[in-house]
């Protein structure tokens, strides 16, 4: 988690936009703004379970080229994740989600 935090801000990537969304609905003029969060869990043979790992992978090679983290200790990493998912009393949960709604101010 630290990697991809680390990742995100050298990148200018918001991992938590979601939480200033009804902010910025009340600023571009929305009223009665609502929100609702979602999570979801994923279970043994879910096949989102693996998420985690999934963006690992696919961001490897940058975070290698980053110098966020050496190769070898990325893969040690990895392998230590993998095993953390594959173990069925490891809990599961997706990232939050925000849904976030609000009206039109009348005319």
């Amino acid at each position: 988690m630290e990697l991809l935090d680390a990742y995100s801000r050298s990148n200018g990537i918001d991992l938590f936009v979601g939480r200033r969304l009804p902010r910025l609905l009340r600023q571009a003029g929305l009223r009665d703004v609502q929100v609702a969060p979602l999570i979801h869990v994923y279970p043994p043979g879910h096949g989102r379970r693996t998420i985690m790992l999934d963006f690992v992978e696919n961001l490897g090679d940058r975070l290698v080229a980053q110098k966020l983290v050496a190769e070898r200790e990325l893969g040690d990493l990895k392998a230590a994740l993998g095993r953390h998912i594959e173990d069925p009393d490891t809990l599961i949960v997706s990232h939050l989600f925000f849904q976030a709604f609000g009206r039109k101010p009348e005319p």
